[in-house]
């Protein structure tokens, strides 16, 4: 995280936030229709961060329950990016693309 002490970790279908300081599990994701295969932090909300699970796009904010938005794509993502502001997301796609979605 970029000033917090969470380290965001992608498990096969699963995200978890921990604490680095208290060694405590801050968040946890409902299982993830296909393994994880990139996430990231929100860079201006420290809560929120995305993750690509297959061929969609899943944005998460810590301080609920279930994904706050999701985008799907025809064929799977590989690893994101977030612009400096946090307006926009991009992924690799598997049909060599790059794909710019709007957060």
């Amino acid at each position: 995280h970029p000033t917090q002490p969470w380290l965001l970790i992608g498990g096969e279908r699963t995200v978890q936030v921990w604490d680095a300081d208290s060694q405590g599990l801050r968040y946890e994701t409902q299982p993830l229709p296909k393994t994880v295969m990139g996430l990231g932090w929100h860079p201006q909300l420290p809560n929120q961060f995305a993750v690509i699970s297959g061929d969609t796009l899943i944005r998460y904010d810590m301080t609920k329950a279930l994904p706050t938005r999701q985008f799907t794509w025809g064929s799977l993502l590989f690893d994101l990016y977030w612009s400096p502001d946090g307006q926009v997301l991009a992924t690799a796609t598997h049909d060599q693309g790059l794909h710019v979605w709007y957060a």
